[in-house]
């Protein structure tokens, strides 16, 4: 047969020729069709579609209030919860477990803690970073406390200067009754004195020695008070919660100059702008208003052409200049305050008993001495010597325990164990990227592979690069702890931060290498949460989740809670929260899927079209193959049969007179089709007016050559069967 098709090279190449081009059309066609359909699953799994809550339903006990309130807040307010309102919870939850074709799943990323000594964090005192400080001291120093709770410990030795009188602490709520009550929950003295030595303070801030330093002392009564022997002139080692008194000062004009539309850093305050009230004028004010406690101004800067604005400062602002601050809080003693919250508004409740965790999960209480052990804290303690000889001594055994932990939490990192990169709302809003190295596979997630994503800030701050790697040291969270703010408890839900150190419960393991795959950046690295309840700091460490080896803590709020929708399902989704009357709870965000998934569909119509007619013209050039070559084989099969020759070799000459021309002309035909391929792409894309990546392996066009092979190799053998069959049976019926 072989021998035939060589003297007949015009049949030969003809042959050839036709089954090549039937190939390559089909190749391509169908290809085409399979790479539509892979590219649009790639579209949907690359991109997400997340629902984020807000913080319109955040509000709740709502009161009278006046004109001049409703017209600043446009609406009534008494209190703001981080919780959602039990109602509003449970409708969501009741959602994502009900409306699976609404809804993938609630994406609920774990915060873990991490010491890692190789690493500085970047600080908020290095930034202007600040919450909205409502005009009080009081309150600027707890909102900064709470944005730097676990570096913000610190430990120095003291003169005292001046000793306040105490003043008991009172915690007032609402009864579930509707009625006021008030609890007693300790005692708090204020003290001033003068830095003489820094015995332990994280290295970001400017060194506080010499400088005064205000001292909130809160102990649990009268007897622990008289217990410290405080007295003027004598000497103290403390430990705390510090605050540079400059840097808030500084940022409180900061943000009164910035809300009048100065654009100004806190670096660019200049103390020697303050201008003081002389006391004629003080005492005019206050004659104007007894209440008045204002006694200078911070004067604007080259503003004049502007007007001359300022900044009124009260006394205790000015209190701060080249001062520091320091909580120091007895955290430990029973009378620790909890609140029961019900629909009428909240009310103190003062703890009798201390409960811990026990082995089974259960509450176990615990003796007063066993509490102790476990949680007291150093606080204030008088010095004899020098500091030296009272840490080496047995009294200063707690104290030097606390510098370990100290040394830890100045290194402690907030973890975050992902399901995916791009379930965080600011990966999910754009609002943070990917900038170098890539994101994580998802077997790397599947697996808990020990990589991460670091921020390229914290990169550059420590000298890292993609593929480095970093050494964390997991720790656990002491959920008994009167020392720790959880998510749960209102704090960290926004800018997320490293929990303290608790010797109670230490590290979850030994220390592993993490390969960094990717660094990230943000649009807005440091903002006031009020503005982004999604953000968080460029100290966040993302790692998949089953990567980490210790427990994590979880919110339903803010950077802790998105909602995976189904691509393409916000407007169902949209329409199913309206219903339910919970109006601008969520905003939505898919990444340009609805953009996009319009073209995805149109190329998947024109690829299925195409397909259906490189089918079509497959069949007409096979059926064409069919009838010139193997078809035209009748004289030879008749010579075949005066010779003798048996059915099987009848029905082999036939089959061999295709496969000499198909298989050849098969492979020719998927080459050419590769040849082919970008050329039909480009040409069907641009049919749906959009520029759009399709991908598809070398090997899908050979299967489907393959495939083909085979059926017009089939086709071929029920041909030659036709053609041999015993026409002499009918005759002698």
């Amino acid at each position: 047969m072989l021998l035939q098709l060589v003297r007949q090279p015009l049949k030969l190449i003809a042959g050839l020729l036709v089954a090549a081009f039937g190939s390559s059309i089909l190749c391509v066609c169908i290809g085409q069709a399979i790479a539509a359909e892979n590219t649009a699953t790639a579209v949907d799994a690359l991109f997400t579609t997340a629902a984020l809550e807000t913080t319109d339903y955040n509000f709740i006990n709502t009161c009278n209030a006046d004109e001049e309130f409703l017209a600043m807040w446009g609406r009534a307010v008494e209190d703001f919860t981080w919780g959602l309102p039990e109602a509003v919870a449970e409708w969501i939850n009741g959602v994502v477990q009900a409306q699976d074709d609404l809804v993938k799943f609630d994406a609920t990323p774990g915060l873990a803690s991490a010491y890692l000594p190789e690493l500085t964090y970047d600080s908020i005192v290095s930034h202007d970073y600040f919450y909205w400080a409502v005009g009080s001291v009081q309150t600027a120093q707890t909102q900064r406390l709470e944005a730097q709770a676990t570096y913000a410990c610190a430990m120095f030795e003291v003169e005292l200067t001046e000793i306040g009188e105490p003043e008991t602490v009172v915690a007032v709520g609402v009864l579930e009754d509707g009625s006021d009550t008030s609890l007693e929950t300790g005692i708090t003295v204020e003290l001033q004195g003068t830095i003489r030595q820094v015995v332990s303070i994280e290295g970001s801030y400017d060194d506080p020695t010499g400088r005064i330093i205000y001292i909130t002392l809160e102990l649990p009564d009268e007897e622990s008070l008289a217990a410290q022997e405080l007295e003027p002139g004598s000497r103290y080692l403390v430990y705390g919660d510090y605050l540079d008194g400059d840097w808030v000062l500084r940022g409180y004009i900061t943000e009164f100059m910035n809300a009048d539309g100065t654009n100004v850093s806190l670096q660019e305050i200049d103390e020697s702008c303050i201008s003081y009230y002389s006391e004629f004028e003080i005492a005019r004010l206050r004659a104007q208003n007894p209440n008045n406690t204002l006694v200078a101004d911070y004067v604007y800067p080259n503003n004049y052409a502007l007007g001359l604005r300022r900044v009124a400062l009260e006394e205790e602002w000015l209190r701060l200049i080249d001062a520091a601050m320091l909580t120091v809080r007895d955290g430990s003693a029973f009378g620790s305050v909890s609140y029961v919250v019900h629909e009428s508004g909240r009310y103190p409740t003062l703890d009798e008993t201390h409960y811990i965790t026990g082995e089974d999960g259960e509450m176990v209480e615990v003796s007063q001495e066993e509490w102790q052990a476990r949680y007291a804290v150093p606080t204030i303690a008088k010095l004899e010597g020098t500091v030296e000889e009272f840490l080496a001594s047995e009294e200063g055994a707690l104290w030097q325990q606390q510098l370990s932990y100290m040394e830890i939490n100045y290194h402690a990192f907030p973890i975050i164990g992902v399901q995916k990169l791009g379930y965080i709302a600011d990966f999910a809003r754009d609002n943070a990227r990917i900038v170098e190295g890539r994101d994580f596979t998802q077997q790397e997630l599947d697996e808990g592979a020990k990589v991460c994503i670091v921020s390229e800030t914290l990169a550059s701050m420590n000298g890292l690069s993609v593929g480095d790697t970093i050494t964390p040291q997991f720790y656990n969270y002491d959920w008994d702890s009167p020392n720790q703010k959880f998510i749960s408890d209102g704090y960290g839900v926004i800018n997320p931060w490293a929990y303290r150190y608790s010797g109670t419960t230490e590290f979850a393991g030994e220390a592993e290498e993490y390969v960094i795959v990717g660094l990230y950046r943000q649009s807005n690295a440091w903002i006031d949460p009020s503005e982004n309840i999604y953000s968080f700091t460029p100290n966040t460490i993302f790692v998949p989740e089953n990567a980490v080896v210790s427990d994590m803590d979880y919110g339903n709020q803010g950077f802790f809670r998105t909602l995976i929708l189904r691509n393409g399902m916000v407007e169902p989704f949209r329409v199913l929260v309206e219903e339910a009357g919970y109006e601008g709870l969520f905003v939505y965000y898919d990444q340009g899927y609805n953009e996009i998934i319009g073209t995805v569909m149109d190329y998947g119509e024109v690829s299925q079209k195409a397909m259906m007619l490189g089918a079509v013209v497959y069949g007409v050039i096979l059926l064409l193959f069919l009838l010139l070559f193997p078809g035209s084989q009748g004289k030879s099969l008749s010579t075949m049969t005066a010779l003798g020759a048996k059915r099987s070799q009848k029905i082999g000459h036939v089959f061999l007179s295709s496969a000499w021309l198909l298989v050849p002309g098969t492979v020719l035909g998927t080459g050419a089709g590769m040849l082919l391929w970008n050329s039909v792409v480009g040409r069907l894309t641009s049919s749906v007016d959009e520029t759009l990546t399709v991908e598809m392996e070398p090997l899908v066009l050979v299967g489907i050559a393959v495939a083909q092979l085979v059926a017009a190799l089939g086709l071929t053998v029920l041909l030659a069967l036709f053609m041999t069959r015993d026409k002499g049976l009918k005759r002698r019926k």
